[in-house]
Formats: C-alpha cells, structure tokens, sequence
C-alpha cells in the first residue's frame, strides 16, 4: 500500500468536508478541485442532471465555466450519460501526459443527482475508490445545500416552473424512490 496516496485521499475527504460547512453550492465545484488534488486528481467537473433527465448541466462556480467545456452533455448516446444511466464508472480517454479521463455517477441513495468528471493521473484501484469516495461525499454535499441554492435550481429547470409545480416538486420524495 502506497501510504502517501492514502494520505492523499484522506486528505481530500477530511479537507472538502471541513470546508463545506460555511460553503455555499456555488463554491463546490473550485473547492473540490482543490481538494482532489491532494488525491492526484488533475481536473474536476460536476455536471448535475435537469428535471425532465435528458441532460447534464455543469455546476460552475461564481467564476463561470472554464474556457472548452460543455455546459451541456445529453445523456442519451454519451460516455457521462452511460455513467449516469447505469451508476458505474466510466472512462472515456487515456493521455499518458495528462491522464484518464473517468466519469463517475454523483448518487444519494437511489436518487441520480448528475456525474462527476476527474481526471486521474493513476489508473489502479486505489485511484478509483478515490473518485468513488469523493462522488459520494459530492452527493451529500449537493443534497445538503440544494435548499438554498438558486444556482442548483437554475440547472435544473429547462423551463420555468409556476407556482404550483415548484410546490409539488418540494413535496414530491426523490425522483428515483
């Protein structure tokens, strides 16, 4: 066992739960970049999914979304859609300079809340239960703070809603239950 990359992932957990406390939704997706690099994780994307679940919306932070990537990935015929569809790991590159490419299923329960984008410069197990782990405590984090989050509720509408519907969805349970 590499006791360094132990420390690594622990730190990555320990240091993103510790932040979040007093963090709102929009500083997530920079905090956990961070944080992931403690890990060896490169580059992070949180991609969150729209009501009607036909795309992925990425969740940017207060400095918008970083020049070259899509705000919107569909989840019908895609490698992040796969990976949402079925809640397992999907790679979609190898680039020995920079790294794999793996996008994992951002799950609460049964409820599907999006896909989480790193890039890992490993490709081992121990890699893997990193991003694994760090896509849980993503979960938690959004379903945590998505009471108060405009920014969340703005992903995930393609239309306005009127009164009615926001009430009936506040009250309806978890959209996979």
């Amino acid at each position: 066992m590499d006791v360094d990359r132990e420390a690594g992932g622990r730190a990555m957990l320990a240091g993103l739960l510790d932040a979040s406390h007093l963090m709102p939704l929009d500083a997530l997706p920079e905090k956990a970049g961070e944080h992931a690099r403690a890990a060896g994780f490169t580059d992070l994307l949180i991609y969150v999914t729209d009501l009607e679940r036909r795309g992925l919306h990425l969740l940017t932070g207060p400095n918008g979304a970083s020049p070259g990537t899509a705000g919107v990935i569909r989840i019908e015929g895609t490698t992040p859609g796969r990976a949402y569809q079925y809640g397992w790991l999907a790679s979609s590159s190898l680039n020995e300079a920079a790294g794999i490419d793996w996008w994992l299923p951002i799950v609460d329960g049964t409820e599907r809340l999006g896909v989480l984008r790193v890039r890992s410069a490993y490709d081992d197990a121990r890699a893997r239960e990193d991003a694994d782990r760090l896509a849980a405590l993503l979960a938690l984090l959004i379903v945590a703070k998505r009471t108060s989050s405009d920014t969340l509720a703005r992903l995930m509408r393609t239309e306005p809603l009127n009164i009615g519907a926001e009430m009936a969805w506040n009250l309806m349970p978890p959209s996979t239950y």
